[in-house]
Formats: structure tokens, C-alpha cells, sequence
């Protein structure tokens, strides 16, 4: 009698096992059904297609400002290829010399150059 029990609810413990798997195995599937996807950011460098991050970045023509923000104290920072930079920050071979109001100076490999903003 006791294996019996036992055996039941083991077959009930695997099927609730298998039923969960399945249930949240189906929760994980987004279907977009033609809608745009909201976990995909509508502005920066995934919609832009830019290059992630500086690390990777050989060439100022993959460098991209992307925007600028002005904190309450006065503080400007850039997103550039969607890393947050301050002036006179460094990652990899850029530097930020300064932050204007639609424009960032930069040097990339000892050479300065500006990246606006909206080019």
C-alpha cells in the first residue's frame, strides 16, 4: 500500500514538474505579433546601429554622440556609443576634452576632432 502511495505521488510530483517547465518555458517566448519590441531601446546605439561601448572602436567614424546631459549642478556628461563620459574621461583610445551644448571635442589616437550632436 505504501508504494503505491508513494508511486502516486511521484507521478504527480513529475507531472508537476513537466507542467511548470512547460508553462514557463512558454512565458519566456516573446511574440511581438507585428508590435515593436518594448525591451529594445528606441534611441542610443542598439537602434542607431552603432558600435557598443568604445572597446571595440578603431575608427573615428564608428565613434557616435549619441547625447548630452546637463546635470543640476552645472555637470555635463556625454553618451557617446552608449558609455556615459565626463570631461576629461578615457576609454580606450578617446578622450573627452570638452562638452558644449550640441557638440563634444574628443581625441581619438592624439587626434582631436568634434562630434555634434543630430550629424
Amino acid at each position: 500500500m505504501r508504494n503505491k502511495v508513494k508511486s502516486k505521488w511521484c507521478m504527480c510530483g513529475v507531472f508537476l514538474v513537466i507542467f511548470f517547465a512547460a508553462a514557463i518555458a512558454d512565458a519566456a517566448v516573446y511574440n511581438s505579433q507585428g508590435k515593436r519590441d518594448p525591451l529594445v531601446p528606441l534611441v542610443g546605439a542598439a537602434a542607431q546601429g552603432v558600435i557598443e561601448g568604445l572597446a571595440g572602436v578603431n575608427s573615428i567614424e564608428n565613434v557616435k554622440l549619441q547625447g548630452i546631459v546637463t546635470g543640476a549642478t552645472g555637470e555635463k556628461a556625454a553618451v557617446i556609443n552608449g558609455e556615459i563620459m565626463y570631461e576629461g574621461g578615457r576609454m580606450g583610445n578617446l578622450s573627452v576634452e570638452s562638452i558644449g551644448e550640441n557638440e563634444v571635442v574628443v581625441k581619438f589616437n592624439d587626434t582631436k576632432h568634434t562630434l555634434k550632436l543630430y550629424q
